[in-house]
This record gives structure tokens, C-alpha cells and sequence, in this order.
């Protein structure tokens, strides 16, 4: 890939001057590196920490936990994307017809939504396209929880872990073996959270962004 950029570089020099050509390589050069945590739970060998008996219904007349279909969405995608910041319309469309989903956590009696967790069992939506970590995913029968979020006014409620319990649910109806989810080495409360639910960190994927291309590998 570095040669065939290389050898275009030449030819935008020989065919539009060396000034065009620092332009264009300006343009594409890009250059980036950063790193995720994996996380797995293995519904066979972890420890049960997760299974925290469903703490939300000790709450319930205060919560209400729902997978959401996509008529749901259709219902309440508009306050959904107010809750959500890091979310967008485009992500919901694509992930939707791709057999993602997502359990949501809403407040009672107003309904307001206070957290949700994605749910994936195949094309995973990871942060770059890593065929290494798919194809171990795959090979060892795991889904792929991502985009976790409660708000910050219902945290410290386990709320994240009852969301977790709903997601390994499905994955055992699904014949899967666990759960992987891939946390940013910043996210100093996410890694507690996972860890005190009983998934084990396994490695890093490592993304390097050179070109516009993303490389990327896995270190234990």
C-alpha cells in the first residue's frame, strides 16, 4: 500500500508539478494511533459477578428494562438521539438491518430513557476494521457489547449490569459462549464497572491510521 502511494505521488509529481503534488499528500496524509482494552465474559468459566439478581427489579416500580424492536425506534428515535450525544441517525440505520440491537433502561412513570447497551452477534461495528478480532470473536462464539451508557444522574444504581444481564440472556438463547466488549484506556470508571462484573481483560487491539488506512493488531 506505502509503494502504491508512492508511485502516485510520482506520477501527480511528473503530470501536475511538485506543488499539487505536496497539496494532495497534505491532504491525505493522516496519522493516528490509539489503542482499546478487550474485555471478555465467558458464560462458561466466569464467575457469576454479573448476575446481580436482577437488582433492577428490587426497583421496579422505579425502572423498566425493554429490548427495543425497530418499531420502537421509529416511536422514539427523536428522544432517543437527545439522550444519546454520541449517537446519530446514520448509526441506527445501518446497525438495525444488520441484526444489532439494543436493550434499553427507561424511568417510570415518565419514561425517560436513563441508559441502553448494543448488542451484536456478527458484523461487528468495531473501531476500525480489525478481521484478526473478528474472526477470534466468531471462531469462539461471542457476541459484541458496545456503546454502553447511563446517564449520569442513575449511576451507581446497577443499572449497567442489569442492562449486561438482559444482553447475556440473549447471548445463551443464541448458543453463544460470552460477551467481548473493547473499552478506551481513559474510560477509568468503565474498566472498574466491567471488571467488578467479572469480565477479564485478554489484550489490546491496536489501531494505526496511516494514509487513511487503518492498520491494526492485537497484543495480549
Amino acid at each position: 500500500m506505502v509503494i502504491h502511494k508512492i508511485n502516485k505521488l510520482i506520477a501527480t509529481i511528473k503530470t501536475q508539478g511538485i506543488r499539487k503534488a505536496i497539496v494532495k499528500v497534505a491532504a491525505q496524509f493522516k496519522f493516528s494511533y490509539k489503542y482499546y482494552f478487550i474485555y471478555t465474559y465467558n458464560l462458561n468459566s466466569s464467575s457469576p459477578a454479573i448476575a446481580v439478581n436482577e437488582a433492577i427489579n428490587t426497583n421496579e416500580n422505579d425502572y423498566s428494562i425493554k429490548w427495543w424492536s425497530e418499531s420502537d425506534f421509529c416511536k422514539n428515535k427523536t428522544t432517543y438521539l437527545e439522550k444519546r450525544s454520541d449517537m446519530t441517525d446514520s448509526y441506527i440505520e445501518n446497525w438495525l438491518p444488520l441484526g444489532h440491537q439494543t436493550v434499553v433502561a427507561r424511568s417510570l412513570p415518565n419514561n425517560d430513557i436513563i441508559g441502553d447497551m448494543w448488542l451484536a452477534f456478527d458484523n461487528f461495528p468495531f473501531p476500525s476494521k480489525s478481521k484478526s478480532l473478528r474472526d477470534w470473536a466468531i471462531e469462539n462464539h461471542y457476541g459484541y457489547a458496545f456503546m454502553a451508557f447511563v446517564q449520569p444522574s442513575h449511576r451507581g444504581k446497577k443499572i449497567l449490569p442489569c442492562l449486561m444481564n438482559e444482553q447475556l440472556k440473549l447471548v445463551k438463547d443464541n448458543n453463544k459462549k460470552g460477551l467481548m466488549a473493547l473499552i478506551m484506556p481513559k474510560s477509568k470508571s468503565s474498566h472498574k464497572s466491567f471488571s467488578s462484573m467479572g469480565f477479564k481483560r485478554v489484550g489490546k487491539l491496536h489501531v494505526l491510521q496511516l494514509f487513511s488506512n487503518n492498520h491494526t493488531w492485537i497484543s495480549v
